[in-house]
Parts: C-alpha cells; structure tokens; sequence
C-alpha cells in the first residue's frame, strides 16, 4: 500500500465515523478572492495548482495543506516556507533541505519580493512542493521536478542581485534555523558548513545581534550522554559561525534535553539530531 492510498484510506474512515474528513479545502481556496499584489497573486495560483494535484493524486491531507497556503496568500498573509521539523525527511535530505529553506528566507528579506515577485513566489512554492515530495520519497521524477523548479527560481533570483550586496535583516523579528547531524556525531558534514557561512553573513548584517544555538540530540541511551552530546553539537556550531566572523560574545550555545520530535520509545530520529539556530536583534538597553 503507497502512502497516498494509505491517506485515502484514513480519510475515508474518518468520515464514516463522523470525524473531519480530509480534502475539503480546495474548494474553498477556489472560491477565495484573489491576492491585491503580484507576489500573493503568485502564491496563491502556485499552491492551489499543487492543491489540485495532490487531491488528483488521492493525497487529500496534502490537499488540504497547499489549499490553505493559497487562501492564506489570497488574504495577502506573509508567511515563510515549511519548517523543516513539520515533515518527515529522509535523514540523508535534512541538511540540504534545511539549506534550501534558508535560501528562500533570505531572499525574501533581501528584496526578491519587490524585485523579482513572482520567482520569489515560485521559489517558496516549489520548496515547499520538494519537501512534500521529498517526505512521501517515492516518486524520484516529481522530486527532481519540484527541486529543479525551485533551484531555477532560486537562480534568477541571485542574478537579480549584485553579488556582496549586504543581506538586510528584519529588525523586528526573529530568523529560524536548522542544523543537523549524523547518529551520535558532533562534526558538521560539507553542506553544514556552507550554510552555517550564509547564516553567518545574514547574523553580521545585524547591529547588534544575538545568536542562539540549541543542540539537541536523540533519546537512545543514556541521559546524560545525549546532554552531553546536544552540547558539543551547539559548540560545533558556534565555533563555526565565530570562524565565519559571528563575534564570540554574540552567540550563546548550549544542550537542549528536550526532543524536537515527541519519541516516547526512545528510537533513533533523525530530527533530533540538529542545532536549532535563532538570529536576532539584541533588545535595546
């Protein structure tokens, strides 16, 4: 039985027994009135059509889910890509998709909104059709689709853009990241690292910011170990950022003992495997 028939399925019963039934949302996306700027106008047409593909499909949860996306970017809401944490990646994919995310934010808050609206647009949508994609991981040709749509959107936007052009942060808010590890390691893989650099670039375009790392590690074994390891994996990557030219007395590293993921049989996973990485602005005194 594949995933999507499996979904089917719950949905399925889910309605006989009374309860929510999936896939009743693309209607209503349908229905919505339309986005008043190039840039919503965009989102919504782009997560609708993954909305009718995925209700084709017989994937009514996924449905559901790109369908609200769309009435969201009809309502002219500004929201980011799918946190990483919300679906489940094969291990191997995490730190590339984590990377990819990052792209996009940042994007965003270097102008391709104003710039270039609707490949800023495309960008977000097909990331997040790639993270879909990549967490059902059995159609290889929809997968290589959504991420060559996304890399050739992320392409026209960095050309639009002078390269060392300073990165402008929101100085109101927070940006959110992610990092991960192998089982039971603390050193960073290649791809880390490069993404470590970019968020390092993104922390030094702040006036005055504050870095927070949070290790997290899996709940196989020992307490005590897995604090110990979540610690080592916050300091790996602060001193990566340090060695990217993050000042030392910016970042403030430590182990996390809670999970990111609720695993109560204590198994491997993957998601907790990471260092989760906030960027801010430090409070004015």
């Amino acid at each position: 039985m594949t995933p999507k028939t499996t979904i089917y399925l719950l949905c399925a019963l889910g309605g006989a027994l009374g309860l929510a039934a999936c896939g009743l949302q693309l209607q209503k996306a349908e229905q919505a009135a339309p986005a008043t700027d190039e840039h919503g106008e965009a989102l919504y047409q782009g997560y609708l059509g993954l909305s009718k593909l995925e209700y084709d499909e017989g994937d009514y949860r996924d449905s559901d889910y790109f369908a609200v996306r769309a009435m969201l970017a009809g309502a002219n809401e500004k929201f980011e890509p799918q946190m990483i944490s919300a679906r489940d990646l094969p291990a191997a994919k995490l730190n590339e998709m984590a990377s990819a995310r990052r792209k996009v934010i940042t994007a965003v808050y270097r102008g391709s909104v104003t710039k270039l609206p609707r490949a800023s647009a495309e960008a977000q949508v097909l990331f997040d059709c790639w993270m879909q994609e990549q967490e059902e991981n059995f159609q290889p040709d929809d997968i290589a689709a959504c991420k060559q749509g996304f890399e050739t959107a992320m392409k026209r936007i960095d050309a639009a853009f002078v390269p060392g052009e300073p990165f402008r942060g929101p100085t109101d808010d927070r940006l959110v990241f992610d990092v991960f590890f192998d089982f039971d390691k603390d050193e960073l893989s290649p791809v880390a690292k490069e993404h470590l650099a970019a968020i390092a670039e993104i922390t030094r375009s702040y006036e005055n910011p504050v870095v927070t790392v949070l290790g997290n590690a899996d709940q196989v074994g020992a307490t005590d170990y897995n604090v110990a390891l979540s610690e080592r994996r916050a300091k790996a990557v602060a001193r990566e950022l340090q060695a990217n030219g993050v000042k030392a007395d910016a970042v403030l590293a430590r182990g996390d003992q809670a999970p990111s993921v609720a695993n109560p049989e204590r198994r491997p996973e993957a998601m907790n495997r990471r260092a989760l990485i906030v960027v801010r602005e430090a409070e004015p005194n």
